[in-house]
C-alpha cells in the first residue's frame, strides 16, 4: 500500500518534532537517569503516546518526567519515520574512514569522520537532527557512571537505524546482515566517543 507523500511529510515532521523533544529532555533532565534505554514502558502506554504524537498532539516530557518513555519514544519515533533520520548513504563513507584512522593517534581518530559528516551537512545531506543525537548518545555515555549506560550499549540500540528499512526484511540470521550489523555498530560507537 502506498503512503500518500503529503501525508508522510506531516508524519515524518510530527516524529522528528517528538525525538527533538525528547533528545531535549534527556539532554536537560534525564542524562543521570539510570537504565536508559533498558528500562522499557508498559506497551500500551508508549502506544498511547505515539498516537497522541501522530495526531499532532505535543508531548511535556519535563511534566511527564519519566525517561524511560522518553527513551522508548526517541527509538519508536526514529523507527517510524517514512524517511530515515539516519544518513544511510554515508555508512560505507564513514566505515571506510573509520578504518583509514585506525592508526592515527587518538587525538586526530575522529577527523576523517567528521569530514565525511561535515561534508554531508554543507550539502543538505545529514539533518541536524541526526547531528544533535550523535551529541546526546555522547553525553549519555559521558554520564554512564550515573544512568548505567555505555558506548557499547547505546551504539547497539541505534546500530540497525544505519541499515535500509532499519533492517526490517533483512534475514537476521544471515552472514550479510550480521556483517552489515557489525559495521554498523563499530560506526556508531565511535561516532558516540
Amino acid at each position: 500500500m502506498a503512503v500518500d507523500p503529503a501525508r508522510a511529510d506531516i508524519v515524518d515532521a510530527r516524529l522528528e518534532a517528538v525525538v527533538n523533544q525528547c533528545m531535549d529532555y534527556l539532554a536537560n533532565e534525564g542524562l543521570q537517569a539510570p537504565n536508559l534505554f533498558r528500562t522499557v514502558p508498559p506497551h500500551a502506554v508508549m502506544e498511547a503516546v505515539m498516537q497522541d504524537v501522530l495526531e499532532g498532539e505535543s508531548i511535556n516530557f519535563v511534566a511527564v518526567n519519566d525517561p524511560s518513555l522518553c527513551t522508548a519514544v526517541l527509538t519508536a519515533g526514529i523507527r517510524r519515520m517514512n524517511k530515515p533520520l539516519f544518513p544511510v548513504h554515508l555508512i560505507d563513507a564513514l566505515a571506510e574512514a573509520q578504518q583509514l584512522s585506525a592508526r592515527d593517534p587518538p587525538a586526530t581518530k575522529h577527523v576523517r569522520m567528521k569530514e565525511v559528516l561535515t561534508n554531508a551537512a554543507l550539502q543538505g545531506s545529514v539533518s541536524s537532527t541526526f547531528l544533535n543525537l550523535v551529541g546526546l548518545l555522547n553525553l549519555l555515555a559521558q554520564n554512564a557512571g550515573a544512568n548505567g549506560t555505555s558506548f557499547g550499549q547505546l551504539a547497539a540500540t541505534f546500530a540497525g537505524e544505519w541499515m535500509p528499512n532499519h533492517g526490517q526484511g533483512q534475514p537476521r540470521n544471515s552472514p550479510e546482515y550480521r556483517q552489515d550489523l557489525q559495521k554498523c555498530t563499530r560506526v556508531m560507537t565511535d561516532m558516540i566517543l
